[in-house]
């Protein structure tokens, strides 16, 4: 069988295509709160709204990683970049899926960084090329799932990680922070300016450009 690169540049186009549309849902929602447009009561729901997309493109993104992880191992390449030597040479991607699986576990994570980098190195020579998009670029994806998880996971450890970030990037920690108000601020660093819901996106979209480049 003939191996081609569209498979690859199908899924990090669909991703694109998820984290354009939840950021236009942002900029939609702020748009109609500035002129007053909104349904009555919706904007109280802002907030939710806002980590609701942010929910979306995250998942998103664990869907392309994994497509990317099982195309590659099938012997799917990207259009530049060299192809990747493998360790295994699954016959479909259902076998692919079943050996990604953890020794003891039913399902395969696909948001923390370091368990990424150990499975490309598992199944590619070096890694290669998903280890080194995430060592040179992987930061916004650790910072991304600390955002994820407070959302997803409201524990008190998963809030206190989200309160770290918030210090980090603002210095101080707001009283009644949101995970959503924090996602729909500006970032100060950003220029042009830009909400954090946008750099995020951005940020992991550059990651998945760095894995499968065209």
């Amino acid at each position: 069988m003939a191996v081609t690169h569209r498979d690859l540049v199908v899924v990090r186009r669909e991703f694109a295509f998820e984290i354009r549309k939840a950021i236009g849902v942002v900029v939609s929602l702020n748009e109609g709160i500035s002129l007053g447009k909104l349904p009555k009561g919706l904007a109280e729901f802002s907030d939710e709204i806002v980590e609701a997309a942010f929910l979306k493109y995250f998942k998103a993104w664990e869907t392309f990683i994994e497509h990317a992880f099982v195309l590659y191992m099938t012997g799917k390449t990207a259009p530049k970049g060299r192809a990747p030597i493998r360790y295994c040479s699954p016959p479909s991607r259902e076998f692919a899926l079943q050996w990604l699986l953890p020794e003891r576990g039913t399902y395969t994570e696909w948001i923390v960084l370091d368990d990424l980098k150990k499975r490309s190195q598992k199944f590619f020579k070096d890694g290669r090329p998903i280890y080194d998009a995430l060592a040179s670029s992987g930061a916004v994806l650790q910072e991304a799932a600390v955002i994820r998880n407070a959302v997803a996971h409201p524990s008190e450890k998963a809030l206190k990680s989200f309160q770290n970030v918030v210090r980090q990037k603002l210095t101080v920690l707001p009283p009644r922070l949101t995970v959503g108000s924090y996602l729909n601020l500006v970032e100060p660093a950003s220029s042009p300016p830009a909400r954090f819901i946008e750099q995020y996106g951005t940020g992991l979209l550059k990651l998945a450009e760095l894995i499968v480049p065209t």
